[in-house]
């Protein structure tokens, strides 16, 4: 069982340490040679979403070091809010070589790195793996390298790793690109009675547990699954109310087993539908990041949802106390 298995943290495999810079001394088991004593490696952080900023999506980093041959050379690296507002990017001391690194932003509210036989993953937090669990919201993830498909393309493509070398002369210089690789799902709710203290909860069914460390890429063999249960918020705009959730989920992949599920405020299900349908009936690209779901509640006695295509933005809302 996977509940068994993943025990074994990451931050106990590879020593997460909250550190700004590698200024370790040398190991000589890990290096080929010894790093020099000021930082030589300046590798700069950036989005391949260019219309949003780097410092408005990016509330922490976790930058992991390998050779050549992909072994591990701790401690990997968490960068916080105030260091990469200091400066968005990492610096480092390497001796010359080849070196791989993976980086990961926003991880560590409601998911987290793990290993499960030897294989390093991002999963939610605390998950128990003997069946369907319900948790709370994922995490905004995104990740780097990534490459981009076409020269405007936005949502570029995880690579399994960055690959670089430090010259001879030791100095390197460079920039990496995050892509975003998380799915934001604005479920909208109109016509149900809204009250602030008894709001209707959203659920999402059958999403995947965990992701591959190296790209976020879906598991080849998929672990059980969650559902992601949020409690909506009264949110207006143009004078009309809704209930909103907001879900910050996994990749979605095949969603053949998903569902998007409202329940009312005394917890009875009142409306299921396959997130599928819903998103095609939206009209909403299921391929996008992004995706905005509008359901108006028709109060005829049969609980009937209408989906339609949101045409605002999702930002102009003005969430209500």
């Amino acid at each position: 069982m996977m509940k068994n298995r993943v025990k074994n943290k990451l931050s106990g495999v590879l020593c997460l340490a909250a550190l700004a810079s590698i200024t370790a001394g040398c190991i000589k088991e890990e290096l080929k040679e010894c790093p020099p004593a000021a930082s030589n490696v300046k590798i700069d952080f950036t989005l391949f979403d260019e219309q949003s900023l780097f410092a408005d999506e990016i509330a922490s980093v976790i930058a992991v070091l390998f050779d050549e041959q992909g072994t591990y050379i701790p401690p990997a690296m968490t960068l916080d809010k105030n260091t990469l507002d200091q400066y968005a990017g990492v610096e480092l001391a390497l001796a010359p070589g080849d070196y791989r690194m993976v980086f990961w932003a926003n991880v560590g509210t409601n998911t987290e790195i793990q290993v499960v036989d030897g294989v390093p993953m991002i999963t939610y937090k605390d998950i128990d793996g003997t069946q369907e669990q319900v948790l709370s919201n994922g995490d905004p993830v995104w990740y780097a390298p990534a490459v981009a498909t076409t020269r405007v393309d936005v949502n570029a493509q995880p690579l399994e790793h960055y690959a670089f070398t430090v010259p001879a002369d030791g100095n390197f210089t460079d920039r990496v690109a995050f892509t975003q690789t998380h799915n934001s799902v604005n479920v909208y709710i109109q016509g149900v009675p809204l009250n602030p203290v008894s709001m209707p909860t959203v659920e999402i069914t059958g999403l995947a547990c965990a992701a591959k460390f190296y790209g976020m890429a879906p598991l080849d063999e998929p672990l059980p699954c969650v559902t992601s249960s949020i409690q909506t918020v009264m949110a207006q705009k143009d004078n009309k109310s809704y209930a909103l959730a907001g879900f910050e989920t996994s990749p979605l992949g095949d969603m053949a087993s998903m569902y998007l599920v409202v329940k009312n405020a005394a917890g009875d299900e009142i409306y299921r539908v396959l997130l599928s349908d819903a998103i095609a009936q939206s009209g909403a690209d299921p391929t996008a990041h992004e995706i905005n779901l509008l359901l108006t509640f028709n109060d005829n006695g049969d609980f009937d949802f209408t989906v339609k295509i949101s045409e605002w933005e999702h930002d102009d809302l003005r969430i209500v106390a």
